[in-house]
């Protein structure tokens, strides 16, 4: 996999998160996704369950005046077998532009059939962690 490819897969990636775009969002997931946070694995079989996931994700959004999800930049590690691990370094804004959260998230990216880059697994510990500092929690509500 060439690092050119992983920057284009990111930059369209972080286009479709900024612009909350949920269809452009399940284009850039492989099936059966992994969402691995917090010593627990979610396992998102179908698009219709990708879909919800990120339904819910972008209610915590807007329960927040969360404006933007803006890639700040990202490392690239490449892997076996046609696949890399990015991790990227995201700033949720607000509409004036102002920094609401500040975290990284690590993806595992291959290469799938047809040459299209793929996120195949998620690793969300610092989001999660970034979410809880500011008394957010995931599904709505307070942190417990």
């Amino acid at each position: 996999m060439s690092l050119a490819g992983v920057e284009a897969f990111l930059a369209s990636f972080a286009r479709a998160w900024n612009a909350f775009d949920i269809d452009a969002m399940v284009a850039h997931f492989a099936l059966p996704q992994i969402i691995a946070s917090e010593g627990q694995t979610s396992f998102l079989e179908t698009e219709d369950e990708v879909r919800a996931n990120l339904d819910q994700l972008f209610d915590l959004y807007d329960s927040h005046d969360v404006a933007g999800a803006v890639m700040i930049d990202f490392t690239v590690e490449p892997l076996p077998d046609a696949a890399a691990r990015a991790r990227v370094h995201w700033h949720l804004t607000g509409d004036t532009g102002a920094i609401l959260l500040d975290f990284h998230t690590d993806y595992t990216i291959v290469a799938d059939d047809d040459g299209i880059l793929a996120i195949v697994a998620i690793e969300a510990d610092e989001e999660v962690a970034a979410w809880k500092a500011a008394g957010w929690r995931f599904g709505g509500g307070s942190p417990d």
